[in-house]
């Protein structure tokens, strides 16, 4: 699994200008583990599956995959849920769709340098609070940089560049 996650996190926090500096376990199990795990029905209102998700039990992080994916999609809801990692080690609050626009923008923007640009555009016409959110998130970027983008976001609810988390 950290050959997969080592080059995307360093692109992550290559593109953000963050580190984190409080460890988060990857964990990849099968189905009906997964849903033990993530504690309800992983099917959503709008048809899809949960295939992931940002857990803290206590000072313990983790990322949570159900197995038995492509390493594509295992890898997007690895950026996905490290958008969610972020916003909560820094400790500040989003909307909905703040949040999964934020998640959904790291996902676009490794995309997009990494040769996904068929995915990438398939993210933008999502009509889901996913696709809006990144809409959002873009429509931010376009206005401040990509790096003020998380900075803005920071500020806005800790007045502080800088957060718990942060190195």
């Amino acid at each position: 699994m950290e050959e997969l996650w080592a080059p995307a996190r360093g692109f992550l926090e290559r593109l953000l200008a963050v580190r984190l500096r409080h460890p988060f376990l990857i964990r990849l199990c099968n189905a009906d583990e997964f849903a033990k795990a993530y504690g309800k029905d992983p099917r959503v209102a709008d048809g899809r599956r949960v295939i992931g998700f940002f857990q803290s039990i206590g000072d313990d992080y983790a990322i949570v995959v159900e197995s038995g994916r492509s390493r594509e999609n295992v890898l997007e809801t690895l950026i996905h849920e490290f958008g969610h990692a972020l916003v909560r080690t820094y400790g500040f609050t989003l909307s909905r769709e703040e949040s999964e626009g934020f998640s959904r923008w790291l996902e676009y923007r490794y995309l997009m340098v990494h040769g996904g640009d068929a995915q990438a555009g398939r993210l933008l016409d999502d009509p889901s609070v996913y696709g809006t959110g990144l809409r959002l998130m873009l429509e931010r970027e376009r206005s401040l940089g990509h790096r003020l983008t998380f900075r803005k976001l920071l500020r806005r609810e800790s007045g502080s560049e800088d957060g718990p988390g942060a190195e």
